[in-house]
Formats: structure tokens, C-alpha cells, sequence
């Protein structure tokens, strides 16, 4: 009777992290990518195995940008609109296939590329457009990612603006760049913050390249900002996207340095172990034309993307990742 226990608890704990799939639990180097703007589709891959990415679940917007940050076990949306300011906040645990369940809201509605990063406790959201249209946000919020509930003012950014990146390391955020100055300027601006205090962002130092909209990844001592539209995109009225991976050193200050390149000129979202940094493209500036493609590439070194795999239909300008062992956990 004692052995039949000890099996029977056995499968009921696998089934309740793998979906009912007890043979094939979700269970580390989980890397999450939300879709959004068309879709609600969330999925999943092994970061550690290279491969196509898989169905996990749905979240609730498929009308403008969706945001994502994590901790070990939960992973957190922020939800925004294309033209009206979003205030959601959802979250699903990792380890288990699920769509998103509400959370709480941010602290102050807008929208627009709001930019999230976390450590294991807290998720830090900054930025985006205000939601009486009157112009950008240099507001920072923040939740703890165990709890739930609305969030709570954290500081400010040292420049309004939105269509941010960022990343982070156990104990420090990085922001990077945005639109401000009316939306016809690309900044490159970098901010970092204390993640377990509260208090407005200081500065970090520069991109080696003007651009909006990159997306982070990390390990605990370095972070890369991959992708993202160039300075012209948006004084020219020209979608045109980089395939520039820059490189900081989380805990000092000072400009990034050249990485190497991803395989395309696009946007997507990052995401990482703290080993490999994934980019799931949502576009592909060369192609012109949505894409499917996964990036790869071993942060402690530097080089060019090589692929990783695919996610399992075209993704479109918006997609945003999240991992349960990024470099903030």
C-alpha cells in the first residue's frame, strides 16, 4: 500500500505541472513566447534543445502589445492596445500549459510598448504612452510576482518614453532606448535601476546603435539587446529594422559594445537561460514579410545569431518572451 502511495503521488504531481501530460512535464529552460496585435497564442520551447516551438496557451489581447516578464515558476503579461491605454496585468505558471488568468493592474494606464523585466520577487514595468494621449510615460510600477494584486509606483525613468527594451540580473534592470521628443526620435538612452529597492532610474550609457524597440535578454552579468527599428524608421515614415546585438555589463555602467548580428533585420522577443539567449523574429525586414524564425546565441561569447528552430506560424510585428531561468532569477 505504501509503495502504491508513493506512485500515485508521484503522477499526481507530474500531472499537475505538465498539463496532464505526467511523461512530459514543462520543467526548466522553459522559454515563453506571447503573440499579440492578431493573435493571443502563447508558446513554448526547451531553450536549452534546440527545436520548434510548441502550443502552451492563450492570453487575452489580440489587439495591440503584449509584455512579458517571469520568475522561476510564473510568468507575468503585461496587456496593453493598440489605441486605447491597457491597464491588465495576467499571469500563468510555467511548468503547466494554461491560457493567462488575470493578475491585477499597473498603476497608471497606458500604452505602447510599456517595456517589463524581473528577478525571481518582482516585476518592474516602465514606460509607454499616456492614456489620455497627451504624450510619454516615464512612469515605473512594479508587482510582486508570487502575489497578486495592482501595482505599485516604483520611481521614474530619466526620460519619457515608450517602445522600450529591457533585461536584468538578479539584483539590477537595465531599460534601453524608446521614442520620446514627440515620436519622431529614436533614443539611446540606457537606464538602470535597483530591482529590490524603489527609486527613479539612473543612467547607464549608450547603444552602439540608435534604435527603438530591441528586445533583452541576459545571463546574471551580461545583457544583449537584439534587433529592433533603426533611427529612421519613424522620421522617414519607413519600417526599417536592425539585425544589431549590442552588449553590456550588467553590474557596471557605460556604452554597449558590438555583439554581432542576427540572422535578419527584424523585430521579435528575447528571451534566455542565462546561458542562450533565444529571438523568436515576429518580422523580417530583408523578406518583408511576417516570419517564423528562431534565433540563437551563447551570451558569454560574442558572434552572429545562428538558427534555433521555428515557432509554428508567422508571428507578425508583436511577439514578447519570457524564460523560468533568465538572468534575473
Amino acid at each position: 500500500m505504501t509503495n502504491l502511495q508513493g506512485v500515485w503521488s508521484l503522477v499526481s504531481q507530474y500531472q499537475a505541472i505538465g498539463n496532464n501530460n505526467w511523461a512530459d512535464p514543462l520543467v526548466g529552460d522553459i522559454g515563453l513566447f506571447a503573440r499579440s496585435a492578431t493573435s493571443t497564442v502563447i508558446e513554448f520551447v526547451n531553450i536549452a534543445s534546440d527545436g520548434n516551438a510548441q502550443d502552451f496557451g492563450d492570453h487575452s489581447n489580440d489587439q495591440g502589445n503584449t509584455q512579458a516578464a517571469g520568475s522561476s515558476t510564473r510568468a507575468i503579461f503585461r496587456i496593453e492596445y493598440i489605441s486605447s491605454a491597457g491597464d491588465t496585468i495576467e499571469f500563468c505558471e510555467i511548468a503547466r500549459k494554461s491560457n493567462t488568468t488575470d493578475f491585477g493592474d499597473v498603476s497608471v494606464a497606458r500604452y505602447s510598448g510599456t517595456a517589463v523585466l524581473s528577478n525571481q520577487t518582482r516585476a518592474v514595468f516602465a514606460g509607454g504612452y499616456k492614456a489620455d494621449d497627451s504624450g510619454y510615460s516615464n512612469v515605473m510600477d512594479y508587482v510582486t510576482i508570487a502575489t497578486t494584486g495592482n501595482a505599485t509606483d516604483f520611481g521614474n525613468l530619466s526620460v519619457a518614453r515608450d517602445s522600450l527594451g529591457a533585461l536584468s540580473s538578479t539584483t539590477r534592470g537595465v531599460f534601453s532606448m524608446g521614442r520620446s521628443s514627440g515620436g519622431d526620435y529614436n533614443d539611446n538612452v540606457m537606464d538602470y535601476i535597483t530591482i529590490g529597492s524603489t527609486g527613479n532610474a539612473s543612467d547607464f550609457g549608450d547603444l552602439s546603435v540608435v534604435r527603438t524597440v530591441a528586445e533583452g535578454a541576459s545571463s546574471n552579468t551580461r545583457g544583449l539587446f537584439m534587433g529592433g527599428y533603426n533611427s529612421s524608421a519613424f522620421s522617414s515614415g519607413q519600417a526599417y529594422r536592425t539585425n544589431t546585438i549590442d552588449y553590456i555589463t550588467i553590474a557596471s555602467t557605460g556604452n554597449a559594445s558590438d555583439f554581432g548580428d542576427l540572422s535578419t533585420q527584424g523585430t521579435g522577443g528575447g528571451t534566455s537561460n542565462g546561458t542562450k539567449a533565444v529571438f523568436n523574429f515576429g518580422y523580417d525586414a530583408a523578406a518583408a514579410a511576417d516570419t517564423n524564425t528562431i534565433d540563437k546565441v551563447t551570451i558569454a561569447s560574442t558572434g552572429n545569431a545562428t538558427d534555433f528552430g521555428d515557432a509554428s506560424t508567422n508571428n507578425g510585428n508583436s511577439v514578447k518572451a519570457t524564460s523560468d531561468s533568465h538572468g534575473g532569477l
